[in-house]
């Protein structure tokens, strides 16, 4: 190797090891480990207030709020001292290795002649710079429990709020006891009209698709002239007429997540929706079984009242008052029964 590479090599050594070594006293305090852990403590007090006002609008699910704000006001005072304490014992013991290092690269000067010890000096920081990457690893690895279960709640809440705002939004009412419980922006594909956007929402007693788009209904050259906005309640059953549901994905690079609901006792047999919202197909199918089984009550916090297994009215009328004709039998979700024949209304009594 001649002169000037070796020259060029200790020049470009000195400044790795100058960069390497300033990146290290930066990260030698562990500032973001601990932070991590004092963050998230302080928002612990905004956090259980709403999920009390989530509690407060009437969402009743998510078994383990109560016992997970418990768990997090008791374990984070714990997960600060113990990354406290190991950070500080962590900068004692590599700020000599560092310290040792910077001086020794002051002292060396930059030529041809010390190249190997330079190169040497490069391989010595970036083993440090190693031996920081891994405690911060530790570090993190001692608040991951606690970290990831405030993380967990806080998109639990998040997203009560997200569907409790939607329901208050929507055009329709639900009905006497009936609860929320999730929703999701959607296309209904094989909707009666074509393919339809807005939202799907469903709760412990019915599923429903509320039309929620702009409408263009002119245009002039590329141009929108004129637009409406529809906004209606579209499809609206018990959760009991629901035979089965199935998910599955279309597409290769963007996946279209796809629930398919087959109805029986329905006006229509068919519907398919595209959940554009975030949530996955295998999501909205594992909470439609769920309800169709009566294994949602799982989901329930402490202290409500599960509902019963079939959901299904006592005393259901089996004949119409205004013209004596048979009655359907009531499906899970069904609030009222409507005679076939006239339309007379029969209100559902519940236990």
């Amino acid at each position: 190797m001649s002169t000037t590479d070796r020259q060029e090599q200790a020049t470009s050594s000195a400044r790795d090891v100058d960069r390497i070594l300033d990146q290290v006293g930066r990260d030698l305090a562990f500032a973001d480990a601990i932070e991590a852990v004092n963050r998230r403590r302080a928002a612990l007090s905004k956090l259980q207030e709403e999920a009390r006002r989530a509690r407060s609008r009437g969402w009743v699910w998510g078994a383990t709020w109560e016992s997970s704000i418990a768990e997090l006001t008791t374990g984070g005072p714990r997960a600060a001292t113990e990354v406290a304490t190991a950070a500080h014992a962590a900068t004692t013991r590599f700020r000599s290795t560092h310290d040792q290092l910077r001086a020794t690269l002051a002292r060396t000067p930059v030529s041809a002649a010390t190249a190997p010890a330079l190169q040497s000096l490069e391989e010595a920081a970036s083993d440090l710079r190693s031996a920081v990457d891994a405690e911060e690893s530790r570090l993190g690895a001692l608040s991951k429990a606690y970290i990831d279960g405030q993380d967990t709640l806080t998109r639990e809440v998040e997203a009560a709020h997200k569907h409790l705002d939607r329901f208050a939004a929507a055009r329709f009412q639900l009905g006497a006891g009936e609860l929320p419980y999730r929703t999701s922006e959607c296309t209904w594909q094989d909707a009666p009209t074509g393919s339809v956007n807005g939202f799907l929402y469903l709760t412990d007693k019915r599923l429903r698709f509320e039309q929620k788009e702009t409408i263009t209904t002119k245009k002039f050259l590329f141009f929108t002239a004129s637009s409406e906005d529809k906004h209606e309640l579209m499809l609206d059953e018990p959760v009991g007429n629901i035979e089965r549901s199935d998910d599955s994905t279309k597409g290769l690079v963007f996946k279209d997540q796809l629930v398919t609901l087959i109805w029986k006792g329905a006006r229509i047999a068919k519907s398919t929706f595209d959940i554009n919202s975030g949530e996955s197909a295998k999501d909205w199918d594992l909470w439609i079984e769920e309800l169709r089984s009566g294994q949602l009550a799982h989901r329930k916090a402490s202290g409500v009242a599960a509902p019963p297994a079939t959901d299904l009215p006592i005393d259901a009328p089996v004949r119409c008052s205004a013209c004596d004709a048979s009655l359907d039998a009531p499906v899970r979700g069904m609030t009222v029964l409507l005679c076939r024949y006239c339309g007379q209304r029969h209100d559902l009594r519940f236990a």
